[in-house]
């Protein structure tokens, strides 16, 4: 995932089990299965539509708890920045 504000891009690593959290509990091994027999809708589908709406709605904010990792060089240079996406949540 790939956070970004203004000019700057962060990405962020985020487990499975979170990504199943943020996307309605839908597993990834579901996301080519169809809902119901007669329709054409597939969970992946649902999912596109929910990343649609969480990235389109300029009004929304997000609360996002991130653990982060930096390795240094000898003079406090940044040689690694890891970030992990510890819980997300809409911030009311």
């Amino acid at each position: 995932m790939t956070v970004e504000d203004g000019g700057y891009k962060v990405s962020v690593q985020v487990v499975p089990q979170l990504m199943e959290n943020m996307f309605l509990n839908i597993p990834a091994d579901w996301l080519n299965k169809t809902i119901e027999p007669f329709l054409d809708t597939t969970y992946g589908m649902i999912v596109a539509d929910l990343c649609h709406s969480l990235v389109t709605d300029t009004r929304a904010s997000y609360l996002l708890e991130m653990r982060g990792q930096f390795v240094l060089d000898e003079n406090s240079c940044p040689l690694e920045k890891n970030f992990h996406l510890l819980g997300f949540h809409i911030d009311l």
